[in-house]
C-alpha cells in the first residue's frame, strides 16, 4: 500500500506525481488536472448524506492503463451541523453538535455555528458568513502566510477549521486532539498512535480545498502530514502553527517575524519581502529570487535568470546559462535539450541523434532511438527496460512502482 521515491521517502499508495514543463516539450494533457498512479485499490465512499464523486483522468500513454486508477473522493453535504466523515472514504455519522435555542449549533471545540452563516470561535472573534475574522472589538485578524488566523488567545484558525492551540496541538470539531508528537486523543480518551487516521470534518463556512501559502493556492505536488505539516515542492514546511520553515532553515513566524538559523531577526521590507542569508530574497508571494537571477516559484519549478526558462523541480542553473535536469537531461541556453545518450532535441523539434542523423518521430509524437530509449513529447524517457524516467528525476517503473 506504499511506494518509495528515489530520495528513499515511503509515499502512501495515491501519492500523486505532478505534471511537469519542460523547455522544448509538451505536458500531458488530462480531462482533470490529477493523476493518480497507485499501486493497489481504490478508496469507496458512500452511505447517507455523503454524496461519492469519481475523477477521470485521460491516463499519459506511458504508463499501462492497469497500472493507474480513477480515485473516488467522498465529499459531505452538510444540511446540519452532525454529519462527520472519515476520510478517506469512510462516512460516519455522529451527532456531536448541541442544537442552541437560536438555532444555533455549538461543536464540542467551543465553535458556534450561527444561522446567518457566522461562526462565533472559542475566544470570542466571529468568522463572519464573507469569511472575514474579526475579534471581540471589530478588528479584522488579517491570515497569515500560510492561510491560518491567529486568534486573540493565541490560538490559530486554519482553513478547514481546525484550531491549532497556542500549545501547538490541534484541536478539531468533535473535541479530538492531535498532540505536537502526533499522537491522537479521542474525546472518550482512547489515544490512537502517531501517523493514525484522524477524523476530518467537513464544517460549514469552511473549505479545507481552499488553503493558501503566502496568498497563492497551494501548489499540486503539496503533501499534508497527519499532523496537519504541509510539505511544498520547493522544500519548504507549513507547520499546523502557521509558522514556515524554509530548506535554508530560517523560519517565517505566524506574526510575521523571519528568524534565521543563529536566532537573528530579519526585517519584512515595504513591499513585503525579507532578505535572506546569502542574498536570496523571499517576495510576498513565496518566490525566492537568488542573486543569479533564478527564481524559485512554490511549485517547486525555476525561473533561470539567464534564460527566461521555466524549469521543473530539480533543475541546476549552471554558469553558461544551461540547466541540468534531475534526469540527466540539460537545457541549453538556444533552447536545444541534450539527452544523457547524447542526443540533442533542436528548437525546431528535431531530434538529432549521436551519429548526426535525425531521428524520425511516431505519429504521436513519440522518438524511438536506436538504443531502444523512447523520448516522449512531454519530457519523459523510456528506457530499454520499459522504466519512465520523468524530467524531475523520478523513474516509473513498469509495474507502476515509482521510485
Amino acid at each position: 500500500g506504499t511506494i518509495r521515491l528515489r530520495d528513499g521517502t515511503v509515499k502512501p499508495a495515491d501519492f500523486q506525481l505532478p505534471e511537469l514543463s519542460v523547455p522544448g516539450f509538451t505536458p500531458h494533457t488530462h480531462t482533470n488536472t490529477r493523476t493518480t498512479y497507485r499501486r493497489e485499490g481504490t478508496a469507496h465512499g458512500g452511505g447517507g448524506s455523503s454524496t461519492s464523486t469519481v475523477t477521470t483522468t485521460t491516463i499519459p500513454t506511458i504508463l499501462p492503463r492497469e497500472n493507474s486508477t480513477t480515485h473516488t473522493t467522498t465529499t459531505i453535504t452538510t444540511p446540519r451541523a452532525g454529519h462527520s466523515t472519515f476520510l478517506p472514504g469512510r462516512v460516519t455519522h455522529t451527532t456531536i453538535a448541541t442544537t442552541l435555542s437560536d438555532g444555533s449549533a455549538r461543536l464540542p471545540n467551543g465553535m458556534v455555528l450561527r444561522p446567518d452563516g457566522s461562526v462565533l470561535l472559542p475566544d470570542g472573534s466571529v468568522k463572519q458568513a464573507d469569511g472575514v475574522v474579526v475579534d471581540k472589538d471589530g478588528n479584522v485578524l488579517r491570515p497569515n502566510a500560510a492561510g491560518g488566523v491567529q486568534l486573540t488567545d493565541g490560538s490559530v484558525l486554519l482553513p478547514d477549521g481546525r484550531i491549532v492551540t497556542a500549545a501547538k496541538d490541534i484541536l478539531l470539531p468533535d473535541g479530538t486532539i492531535v498532540k505536537k508528537d502526533g499522537q491522537i486523543v479521542r474525546p472518550d480518551g482512547t489515544v490512537l498512535p502517531p501517523g493514525a487516521e484522524a477524523p476530518a470534518y467537513a464544517i460549514p463556512g469552511f473549505d479545507p480545498h481552499k488553503a493558501t501559502v503566502f496568498g497563492q493556492a497551494m501548489p499540486p505536488g503539496a503533501e499534508v502530514a497527519p499532523d496537519g505539516t504541509t510539505t511544498l515542492p520547493n522544500g519548504m514546511v507549513v507547520r499546523p502553527d502557521g509558522s514556515i520553515a524554509l530548506p535554508n532553515g530560517c523560519r517565517l513566524m505566524p506574526d510575521g517575524t523571519m528568524i534565521t538559523p543563529d536566532g537573528s531577526v530579519i526585517e519584512q521590507s515595504a513591499d513585503g519581502s525579507y532578505a535572506l542569508p546569502g542574498g536570496a530574497r523571499l517576495t510576498a508571494n513565496g518566490e525566492v529570487h537568488f542573486p543569479n537571477g533564478d527564481v524559485m516559484h512554490l511549485d517547486g519549478t525555476i525561473t533561470s535568470g539567464a534564460t527566461g526558462q521555466r524549469l521543473p523541480p530539480g533543475a541546476q542553473t549552471l554558469p553558461d546559462g544551461s540547466a541540468r535536469l534531475a534526469n540527466g537531461m540539460v537545457v541549453l541556453p538556444d533552447g536545444s535539450v541534450r539527452l544523457p545518450n547524447g542526443a540533442v532535441k533542436l528548437p525546431d523539434g528535431r531530434l538529432r541523434l549521436p551519429d548526426g542523423t535525425f531521428a524520425t518521430p511516431n505519429a504521436d509524437g513519440t522518438v524511438a532511438m536506436p538504443d531502444g530509449t523512447v523520448l516522449y513529447p512531454n519530457g519523459d524517457v523510456k528506457l530499454p527496460d520499459g522504466s519512465v524516467l520523468r524530467p524531475d528525476g523520478h523513474c516509473v517503473l513498469p509495474d507502476g512502482t515509482i521510485r
